[in-house]
C-alpha cells in the first residue's frame, strides 16, 4: 500500500502537543534535541523550553512565530524521522505551507539541520518585514461566499482545504469585522493562532530579505516524490523561488490530494499537531475512494498506541519497497543506459535473424509457451500478435534476443530500464532471473491481464495534467486514473469506457488529441488489483538474484531496492508507468548516454522529449516541450528536413535594418513597464526594444535614455516609444526634441489616427543622400497600426501641408522638406490586432494581409527604393501564433502583454501575481482614460480586479448624464466609497491641482461645462488605478492593468514548466523559448507537408504511444 506522510503549516499547533511521545519513545526525543539545539544555534532561543513549559494558563494560545514556526518543523520532521528508523518509509511526501519545508528536508532537498536554520530564519524575517495580520479559517463554499466581499475589506483567499473550507488571510481589523458578519451568512468561523497573514500580499515586503536567505542555502532535487500543495502538482526542483511561492501563493490542498491519489497512494498518514489534514484529506478524496487516512497525533487517540500501530503494519510489510538509500545511488555521469520498450512496440516482422542466432533459446521459449514464438513474431497474424497473452511474451523474447545480441558486441550498461512490460527486460539483464524465468513470468501476466476486459485507455496530447484534472472535476468524473506518464507531453488514462468517452469530448474541447488505444483493460490503474494480487502469489515461486546493475523502476521512477523486487514488479501491474520522471531521474545525474534495445524506436522518441523539456527547466532557455505542441507523428520523411533555428525567422532585411539578430521585438508599455532594464536585456541578447514613455515626464524620460545609453554605448539599438497626445500636441513635440538631443534614432509611433506634426519633424531631421544620391533616414519610425487608413498615411511620404507649416516654422531645412517627398514616413509597420492597451479589437489574419497588400501597392505607386517591412503584433504568446504570423508574411513579430509579467517589467509584484494566473478569458474592454470622450478602448485584465466594470460604468455615466449633479444620490454615494474612496470634490480638486499648472485652460472649460468636469474627475479615476497598480498599493481590485489574451495563451503554454513563475521570465528567455519554439513547430509542419506530399495515398499513420499494458 502506497504510503503519503503530510506534513501542515501554521494554524494547528499548540502548547505541549506529542508530549507523551516525547517523554516515552527515545528516537523521536533524541530528533527533537538535536534541532532544538540548531535552533539554539541559529536563533539563540529553545524552542522545547517553551513548547513543553507550564504556562499556568487554561488553554493557552500558542501563536508567537519565532517558536511556533521551529516547532511545527521540528516535531514534524522528528515524527518522520523516527518512523522511517523504525521501517516505515514513505512512498510520497505531501507538504502544505511550512510543512513544504518538512517534506523537502524528507525528501532530501535540505539537509533537516539546514532545514531547521532556515525555518528560524524565516520566523526572524517574516516578524521582522512584514505586516502583521492574521487568518480565519471559514466552514463555507469559497465559490458561494461572493456575498463577503473578501476583497472590498481587503481580505485574500490564502488556503483552499477542501470544497466547504477555507482560509482568508488580512488585517486583524478586517478579520474582526468580517468574523461579526459570518454568523448572519450562517458560517462557522475560527480564528487560527498566527501573527502572520500568511499566504498573502502582507508578506510581499518580506520578499526580498526572504529570497536572500535563500541563497545561504543549498537545495537539491527531490529524491522521492514530493507534491506540493502551492501547485497541486509533483515539485522537480526546489530553490528560492519555490520557497517564495510556499508562503506566498494560495494553498491548493485538494489538487494536492488528487495528485496523490492519481500517482497510487492509497494510505495518507498527517504527521502534523492536530490531524487538521487528515480531516481536510477525508473530504478531498475522490467518491468511494479505498484509501485510507491516519492522524498519528490524533486528539482523540492515544498518540503512542497510533504511532506503534503504524510502525507494526508497516515495518514488516511489502511497503518497505523503496530503500531510501537506494535513491542516492551513485550513477557515473558517463553511465550507459539501456531502454526496453513495452507493449505497442509489437509489430510482425520483429527479431528477423535473432532467432536462429540463439536456437537453443528459442526452444526453451517454445517449451514454456507452447507455440513457435518465430513463427507468431514473424508471420502473425496481427490479430495474434496484438492480443496482450500473446504480445508479451513475444515482445520479451524479441528484447531479450537484442540484448543479448547487443552484448555481444560491446560492453554491457551500467544502468538498464523498460516501460512496463519492458522492465522485464531490464531484470533479465541485470541478472535478477534467467531468460526462461523472466519468459515465465511475462506469460503469467500477460495472461491475466488477458482476463480483464472492463473498461480502456486513451493517449492524451498537447494537454496538461491540471487540465485534465479540471475537465475531470467539472464533468464530476471520478472513476479514471493516469495510467502513463510518457513524456511531459503525452499522458495516457485509464477506466471504464463511458467515463473515457465523456472525459474524451471535455478534453478535445480543451484542444488536446486524444487517441483511444486497441487496449483490452484499463492496464496500470486500480482496475488492475486482482491482477495484481494473483501475480504477487505466483511471484512467490521464484527465486531472484541481487541486480548487478542499477535498475531504474517505473513504479517509483528511481533505483530499485533489491529486497522489493517481487513487491514492485506486482505493485507495477496497477501503478502508473511514471517514464518521464525515470529518465528525468537519470538527467538530474548528468546522465546522457541512453540506447533503445528491442524493436522499434518509440522510447528514443519519447527520450528525446523529454531530455528537450528537461534541459529548458533546467539549463539554457529555450523551448519548453512540455508545452511545446506536439503534432500527431506521421510517416517519416523519405528525406531529411534540415531544422529551423531561431535566427532565421523572419526578415533578413528587418534584421540588419535595425542590427539585430533576431526578427523579434518587444513593444512599449506606458510609464515605463517597459523599463530600462527590460529595454538593455533584450538589447544585450540582439533584440530590438522600445522603452515606454508614454505618461513620463520629460526629466524622468531623459534620466531613463541617460542610463539606458550609458549602460549599452552606441553599440546596440534600442527605441523609445511615442504616444499620440490629442489633449497635449505641445508634450509630443517636447518629446520628440528630446529624442533628438539625445541621439534617439529609432522611435515606435503608437495610437497615432494621423501622421501629426512632431512625427514629421523626427522623420525629416537628418534627411540626406549617400554617395550613389539614394536618400538616407537617419530617424526611423515603426508605426503601430490596426487600421489601412492610418497604416496608408505612414507608407506614404510626410503630408505636404504639414511639411510646409513646419517649414515656416523653421523647424526643418528646405532641403529635408524637399527629400520628404522620396520616402516614407515609417520604415517599419507593425500590425496590431487583439492586443492589451489600445487595441481596434482586429483580426490579425485579415488585417495583416491586407496591409501587406498595401505596402505592395503604395511602394509601387511611389517607386521607392527602400523595402517597408511589416511586421505582427497582438495575441502572440506561444509557438502556433508567432508561426501563424510569419505564415501570414510577417517580417517579425513584436510581443507586449507576455513581457509586462516578467522581472524586468516595470510594474508591481503583485501585478505580476496576477498576470501569471490569467487565462485567455481573462480580460475584458474598458474605456481609455486618455481619449475618455472619444470611446477608445483599451483591453485589461478583468480576472481579480473590478477595475475593466467600474471603468464602463463611469464611461455610462458620463455618456448618459451632463454632469454630476444629474446621476441619482445612490451611484453618487457608491461611486465616491467605492470607486474614488474620497469624494467628488475632493477629486475635482486634485484634478485641479495638476490642470492649473499643466493646462488651465481645461479648469476654465470645466468651470462652465459640468460634462466636461465629470469627464475630468473620471479621468482622474483611470490615472489613479494606474498609478496604484505600478506601484503595488492595497487597493488592488482597482488595478488597470493592460493586458492581451497571448499572456493567458503563454501561462498556459508554460504550465509545469519553471517559466509558470513570473520571477523565471525574464525578457530574453521569453523571446528565446517562443522563438524556439515557433522554429521547431514550423519545422515539424513542414515536415509533414512534405511526407503528405510525397505520398498522398498512404492513410493516417498510426500514432506512436509507448504503452501500454
Amino acid at each position: 500500500m502506497s504510503l503519503v506522510f503530510m506534513f501542515v503549516g501554521q494554524g494547528s499547533q499548540h502548547y505541549k502537543m506529542a508530549e507523551a511521545l516525547y517523554q516515552n519513545n527515545a528516537a523521536f526525543r533524541d530528533h527533537m534535541q538535536r534541532l532544538d539545539r540548531v535552533a539554539i544555534e541559529a536563533g539563540g532561543r529553545s524552542i522545547l523550553a517553551k513548547l513543553y513549559t507550564s504556562t499556568g494558563q487554561l488553554n493557552p494560545v500558542f501563536d508567537e512565530l519565532r517558536y511556533t514556526h521551529p516547532a511545527i518543523y521540528m516535531l514534524e520532521y522528528a515524527l518522520a524521522a523516527s518512523l522511517i528508523q523504525n521501517g516505515v518509509k514513505p512512498d510520497f511526501v505531501l507538504g502544505s505551507s511550512l510543512g513544504e519545508v518538512v517534506a523537502a528536508a524528507i525528501a532530501g532537498c535540505i539537509e533537516p539541520e539546514q532545514g531547521m536554520r532556515f525555518v528560524v530564519e524565516q520566523a526572524d524575517i517574516f516578524e521582522r518585514y512584514a505586516e502583521t495580520g492574521g487568518m480565519t479559517a471559514i466552514l463555507a463554499d469559497p465559490h458561494q461566499c461572493g456575498e463577503l466581499q473578501l476583497a472590498e475589506r481587503g481580505l485574500e483567499i490564502a488556503a483552499l482545504n477542501y470544497d466547504a473550507h477555507f482560509v482568508v488571510s488580512g488585517s486583524n481589523e478586517a478579520l474582526t469585522e468580517l468574523e461579526a458578519q459570518l454568523p448572519h451568512f450562517g458560517h462557522a468561523f475560527m480564528r487560527l493562532p498566527v501573527t502572520q497573514a500568511f499566504h498573502s500580499s502582507k508578506l510581499n515586503r518580506a520578499k526580498s530579505a526572504f529570497l536572500e536567505l535563500c541563497q545561504k542555502y543549498r537545495f537539491y532535487a527531490p529524491s522521492l516524490p514530493l507534491i506540493s500543495s502551492t501547485t497541486g502538482e509533483l515539485v522537480k526542483r526546489v530553490d528560492g523561488d519555490y520557497f517564495w511561492q510556499v508562503v506566498r501563493q494560495v494553498i491548493q490542498f485538494p489538487q494536492a490530494v488528487a495528485t496523490a491519489e492519481k500517482l497510487g497512494a492509497r494510505h495518507f498518514c498527517d504527521l502534523g499537531p492536530s490531524g487538521t489534514m487528515a480531516n481536510f484529506a477525508k473530504r478531498c478524496l475522490r467518491h468511494r475512494s479505498e484509501c485510507e487516512i491516519t492522524a498519528l497525533l490524533n486528539p482523540f487517540a492515544a498518540t503512542l498506541d497510533l504511532f506503534n500501530e503504524l510502525i507494526a503494519t508497516y515495518s514488516h510489510s511489502e511497503q518497505g519497497n523503496k530503500n531510501m538509500s537506494m535513491t542516492n545511488t551513485a550513477i557515473d555521469p558517463a553511465a550507459k543506459v539501456y531502454m526496453f520498450p513495452g507493449q505497442g512496440a509489437q509489430q510482425v516482422g520483429m527479431g528477423g535473424e535473432l532467432f536462429d542466432k540463439y536456437p537453443q533459446l528459442i526452444r526453451a521459449a517454445d517449451e514454456i509457451l507452447g507455440y513457435s514464438i518465430k513463427e507468431l513474431c514473424l508471420n502473425g497474424p496481427v490479430s495474434k500478435l496484438s492480443n496482450t497473452q500473446y504480445t508479451q511474451a513475444a515482445l520479451y523474447t524479441v528484447s531479450a534476443l537484442s540484448y543479448l545480441d547487443k552484448i555481444a558486441n560491446e560492453a554491457e550498461p551500467d544502468v538498464v530500464m523498460g516501460h512496463s512490460l519492458g522492465e522485464f527486460n531490464a531484470l533479465f539483464a541485470a541478472g535478477v532471473f534467467s531468460f526462461e524465468d523472466g519468459l515465465r513470468l511475462v506469460k503469467k501476466r500477460g495472461e491475466l491481464m488477458a482476463q480483464m476486459s472492463d473498461g480502456g485507455m486513451i493517449a492524451v496530447m498537447k494537454c496538461a495534467p491540471e487540465v485534465i484534472h479540471k475537465v475531470m472535476d467539472a464533468a464530476h468524473i471520478k472513476d479514471i486514473d493516469f495510467a502513463n506518464y510518457n513524456s511531459p507531453s503525452q499522458l495516457v488514462l485509464a477506466g471504464p469506457k463511458d467515463s473515457l468517452a465523456r472525459l474524451t469530448l471535455g478534453l478535445e474541447e480543451e484542444g488536446a488529441a486524444v487517441v483511444p488505444l486497441n487496449v483490452s483493460a484499463p492496464f496500470h490503474s486500480r482496475y488492475m488489483a486482482q491482477v495484481q494480487r494473483h501475480f504477487a502469489n505466483y511471484l512467490t515461486q521464484f527465486s531472484f538474484a541481487t541486480p548487478n546493475k542499477v535498475i531504474i523502476s517505473n513504479v517509483h521512477a528511481q533505483p530499485y531496492d533489491a529486497a522489493q523486487l517481487k513487491q514492485c514488479l506486482a505493485k507495477q501491474i496497477s501503478s502508473p508507468v511514471r517514464w518521464c520522471d525515470s529518465i528525468e531521474y537519470l538527467l538530474q545525474k548528468g546522465v546522457s548516454n541512453f540506447h533503445e534495445v528491442g524493436h522499434g524506436q518509440v522510447l528514443k522518441n519519447l527520450l528525446a522529449k523529454i531530455q528537450t523539456a528537461w534541459t529548458n527547466t533546467h539549463a539554457a532557455p529555450v523551448q519548453s516541450e512540455e508545452s511545446r505542441p506536439v503534432p500527431a507523428k506521421v510517416a517519416r520523411p523519405t528525406h531529411a528536413v534540415a531544422p529551423l533555428t531561431s535566427r532565421q525567422l523572419g526578415s533578413e532585411h528587418f534584421k540588419k535594418k535595425y542590427g539585430l539578430q533576431y526578427a523579434y521585438a518587444t513593444g512599449a508599455m506606458y510609464k515605463g513597464i517597459a523599463s530600462k532594464a527590460l529595454v538593455i536585456r533584450m538589447a544585450k541578447a540582439g533584440f530590438l526594444s522600445f522603452f515606454g514613455t508614454g505618461g513620463l515626464s520629460d526629466e524622468n524620460i531623459a534620466q531613463n535614455i541617460d542610463a539606458i545609453q550609458q549602460a549599452l554605448g552606441t553599440t546596440a539599438t534600442v527605441g523609445m516609444n511615442l504616444v499620440c497626445n490629442l489633449a497635449n500636441p505641445d508634450k509630443e513635440m517636447r518629446t520628440v526634441e528630446l529624442f533628438m538631443q539625445k541621439g534617439i534614432t529609432v522611435i515606435e509611433a503608437a495610437a497615432f489616427l494621423s501622421v501629426t506634426p512632431a512625427l514629421v519633424r523626427y522623420r525629416l531631421q537628418g534627411l540626406s543622400r549617400d554617395a550613389q544620391g539614394n536618400v538616407r533616414a537617419a530617424n526611423r519610425i515603426m508605426a503601430k497600426i490596426s487600421r489601412p487608413e492610418v497604416a496608408e498615411q505612414f507608407l506614404k511620404p510626410a503630408p505636404a501641408h504639414v511639411v510646409k507649416k513646419l517649414l515656416e516654422q523653421g523647424l526643418v531645412s528646405s532641403a529635408q522638406a524637399e527629400l520628404a517627398k522620396t520616402i516614407a514616413m515609417a520604415d517599419s509597420l507593425c500590425v496590431e490586432a487583439d492586443s492589451g492597451g489600445h487595441t481596434d479589437m482586429g483580426v490579425l489574419s485579415v488585417i495583416l494581409p491586407t496591409i501587406i497588400r498595401l505596402r505592395d501597392r503604395v511602394a509601387h505607386e511611389y517607386n521607392y527604393q527602400a523595402q517597408i517591412d511589416v511586421g505582427a503584433a497582438g495575441g502572440i504568446g506561444t509557438p502556433e501564433s508567432a508561426a501563424s504570423a510569419l505564415m501570414l508574411g510577417a517580417d517579425f513579430i513584436l510581443t507586449g502583454s507576455i513581457n509586462q509579467c516578467s522581472p524586468e517589467a516595470g510594474t508591481s509584484d503583485e501585478v505580476k501575481a496576477l498576470l501569471q494566473d490569467a487565462n485567455i478569458h481573462d480580460t475584458r474592454y474598458a474605456p481609455a482614460g486618455d481619449m475618455f470622450e472619444i470611446g477608445a478602448k483599451v483591453q485589461v485584465l478583468r480576472k481579480g480586479v473590478f477595475f475593466p466594470a467600474r471603468a464602463n460604468k463611469l464611461y455610462e455615466l458620463w455618456q448618459r448624464h451632463q454632469g454630476w449633479h444629474e446621476v441619482d444620490a445612490a451611484t453618487r454615494d457608491l461611486i465616491e466609497k467605492k470607486y474614488f474612496k474620497r469624494s467628488f470634490d475632493a477629486v475635482y480638486q486634485e484634478t485641479c491641482e495638476y490642470y492649473n499648472k499643466a493646462k488651465p485652460q481645461e479648469i476654465v472649460r470645466a468651470e462652465k461645462d459640468s460634462k466636461h468636469k465629470m469627464a475630468l474627475v473620471f479621468r482622474w479615476y483611470f490615472i489613479h488605478t494606474n498609478r496604484i497598480a505600478i506601484s503595488g498599493a492595497a487597493d488592488k481590485v482597482d488595478y488597470q492593468i493592460h493586458c492581451g489574451p497571448s499572456l493567458g495563451a503563454f501561462n498556459q503554454w508554460v504550465k509545469g514548466t519553471r517559466f509558470e513563475a513570473w520571477q523565471n521570465r525574464h525578457v530574453d528567455e521569453i523571446a528565446h523559448l517562443l522563438l524556439d519554439g515557433t522554429a521547431e513547430y514550423m519545422t515539424q509542419k513542414y515536415a509533414q507537408l512534405m511526407t503528405r506530399a510525397q505520398q498522398p495515398k498512404q492513410g493516417a499513420a498510426a500514432l506512436e504511444v509507448a504503452l501500454q499494458d
